[in-house]
């Protein structure tokens, strides 16, 4: 199971660097383009399904493995306001939202 996860990772980190994805867009966790952005108390952004999802088991930083200090997570706007703009110009260009990831394994 461990093997499967790991090779749909990288299979989708590969995807993202195909399709020249800023990876300030995409979660640390899932490897995919963030839709809910969420700053952590370790500093990075992460999607907020994806580490709320870690949190449940974890008091500890998925990125850095460092102990956090809080479970509290804040919106992050700015890069919120980001994916937008590059979802505006990825659709302007006529390339469907579909291809820009290929979705839960």
């Amino acid at each position: 199971v461990i093997g499967s996860k790991l090779m749909g990772a990288l299979s989708r980190v590969h995807d993202l660097s195909t399709k020249r994805i800023p990876s300030e867009l995409v979660c640390p966790i899932t490897f995919e383009i963030m839709i809910d952005p969420v700053f952590c108390s370790d500093g990075h952004t992460y999607e907020r399904t994806a580490i709320e999802s870690w949190l449940e088991n974890h008091m500890t930083s998925p990125t850095t493995n460092a102990d956090l200090e809080s479970k509290a997570l804040v919106p992050n706007h700015t890069l919120r306001n980001q994916l937008e703009r590059w979802k505006k110009v990825q659709k302007g260009r006529g390339i469907a939202e579909a291809t820009w990831t290929d979705g839960p394994d």
